[in-house]
């Protein structure tokens, strides 16, 4: 572990979250930690009755570097659980933080943090062709999305059926449509989430997705947002596709908000993708 810290650059989005301005790099035993600017959390994982058994909040700013790492680390699976445990107890006495506090604060979270970390991944550690496709999503420099969130889209699975990831002829595919959710993300100011990027060919099938679904070709998404009707942001999409931000097909649906980057424009609701 190196010998000082530098803490995350941050900027507040909501009560208690914060969003990286800033790559944030980090050396750890277990190898180099990238979390990538745009990442959203939350602040230190302390249980109630540890906050006042160790006169700690979860936003001391001694915390700030573990509580990012910490939580990156949980969500995109990159090392063990316990290994990013470990790595939190060392940041935190790194940056000042008691052995013995750190200690406990440690144990706090080997037996609470198990609810977490399955429910960011139900139990799942990445592959290595995972772990290369989420480094290379978040080499994009995108502001707003994590390889690690768009790698959760194509672990779903339907009627018994589990999507994969794309095959690594695709993967420069998605390039252009991941800039444009990124720039509407900013636009909005909001929340997005992804819904769904690329389906295998079984999948999509068992999505009712037409035969030749961009999802097929990962030049699409499907976009979610709990503060922002469908419409809206159709809408939006609709103005920077006018303005030549891409060319594509559009599809506004109840729930959600198709995208793609075809090279040619398509507009349609409520049926095909």
């Amino acid at each position: 572990m190196q010998s000082s810290i530098i803490a995350p650059r941050t900027v507040a989005i909501a009560k208690g979250w914060v969003r990286l301005t800033h790559d944030f790099i980090i050396c750890t035993p277990f190898g180099v930690v990238c979390v990538p600017k745009g990442f959203e959390y939350d602040g230190a994982s302390i249980p109630r009755p540890a906050q006042f058994l160790l006169l700690l909040n979860r936003f001391d700013p001694r915390l700030r570097a573990a509580a990012c790492v910490h939580d990156y680390l949980y969500r995109t699976g990159l090392f063990t659980r316990k290994e990013a445990d470990l790595v939190y107890k060392q940041l935190m006495q790194v940056n000042g933080i008691g052995k013995i506090r750190a200690n406990i604060h440690y144990e706090f979270l080997r037996a609470c943090g198990w609810k977490a970390w399955n429910r960011h991944r139900k139990n799942e550690i990445m592959t290595n062709k995972e772990k290369e496709f989420v480094t290379f999503i978040d080499s994009l420099g995108l502001r707003y999305f994590t390889g690690a969130e768009i790698l959760q889209s194509t672990r779903k699975v339907r009627d018994g059926v589990k999507n994969t990831i794309p095959p690594k002829s695709k993967w420069n595919n998605i390039k252009d449509a991941s800039r444009v959710i990124d720039e509407l993300r900013h636009n909005l100011g909001v929340p997005i989430t992804i819904a769904s990027s690329y389906r295998s060919e079984k999948y999509n099938k068992k999505c009712g997705g037409v035969k030749y679904s961009q999802h097929k070709e990962f030049k699409a998404f499907d976009l979610q947002c709990k503060r922002k009707r469908p419409k809206t942001i159709y809408r939006a999409l609709l103005a920077m596709r006018q303005a030549g931000d891409f060319r594509g097909g559009l599809g506004e649906y109840k729930t959600f908000v198709h995208i793609d980057t075809r090279g040619a424009n398509a507009t349609w609701k409520g049926k095909g993708v």
